[in-house]
């Protein structure tokens, strides 16, 4: 069995850490979760660079980037990608998609799952994004979506990756329509999205003091990213899903932990 330690950002801000998070929450697997501490951090794995969170550390073995994460658990967990060959590639360009384009989104709409930014005027290249995002999500649920709420029906990781778009959409009070919409809001009351949000609530209650200067901050957000009802804790559907331990590693290594741990 191995042992499965998934590295993050601030989990208020970093959208990455949040996709490959759900991944792995959606998985079903046990992994400890830690607070990825930069260069020093990637050093002492030895690697000769600097990675950006989220790095996912396989018996101390990393892989970083919410893709190569996602690949490696679907080689354990298939159903991480639609089952139909069609749904799995077009599932693939999407996620692809939602990681490096969509550029004026990623740029533009600020991103803190804890806030609701106020933005007074969307410009061009937002609103072409936005439009391509709901044309995304539309094309999705109209050919592949019969089978539940998501893009391809079943969760998936094409999922995981656009709840970091669908969370700076909330975040900045952006409306959609249709099928988008209804998509957007799927996503706004995923259970393991409304986990992650009430731990980063936490940690940024618990920093707050320290930060003297905030109320000096131009762009200070007004209010919570999303609605009280939306940040619900981890259900039942959550809490008991069967977890899975990887397979085919040294069975010497010490036992995959107990459950999710949080040590930030």
């Amino acid at each position: 069995m191995a042992q499965l330690t998934l590295l993050v950002g601030n989990r208020a801000s970093c959208d990455r850490s949040l996709q490959a998070w759900l991944a792995m929450r959606h998985a079903g697997l046990r992994f400890d979760v830690d607070l990825f501490s930069g260069t020093q951090r990637a050093i002492s794995l030895g690697m000769s660079f600097a990675a950006e969170p989220p790095v996912l550390l396989v018996d101390n073995v990393p892989i970083w980037g919410v893709l190569p994460i996602g690949e490696f658990l679907a080689e354990h967990v298939p159903s991480l990608w639609p089952r139909d060959p069609r749904a799995r590639a077009l599932a693939r360009s999407v996620a692809a998609e939602g990681l490096e384009g969509l550029s004026a989104i990623r740029a533009l709409l600020p991103f803190d799952v804890t806030q609701r930014f106020t933005i007074p005027r969307l410009n061009l290249a937002v609103q072409h994004d936005l439009s391509r995002l709901a044309a995304l999500w539309e094309a999705c649920r109209r050919e592949f979506g019969a089978g539940g709420p998501y893009l391809f029906g079943k969760f998936s990781l094409a999922d995981a990756v656009h709840a970091g778009a669908a969370m700076r959409l909330i975040g900045n009070s952006i409306r959609l329509q249709g099928e988008a919409a209804s998509y957007l809001q799927t996503l706004a009351t995923l259970p393991a999205l409304g986990e992650w949000i009430e731990e980063a609530s936490g940690n940024r209650r618990t920093a707050e003091p320290e930060r003297s200067d905030w109320a000096n901050a131009g762009n200070r957000p007004s209010s919570p990213a999303a609605p009280a009802q939306d940040r619900m804790p981890p259900t039942e559907t959550v809490a008991r899903r069967e977890t899975r331990d990887i397979e085919g590693y040294d069975g010497g290594v010490k036992p995959i932990g107990a459950g999710i741990h949080r040590r930030h």
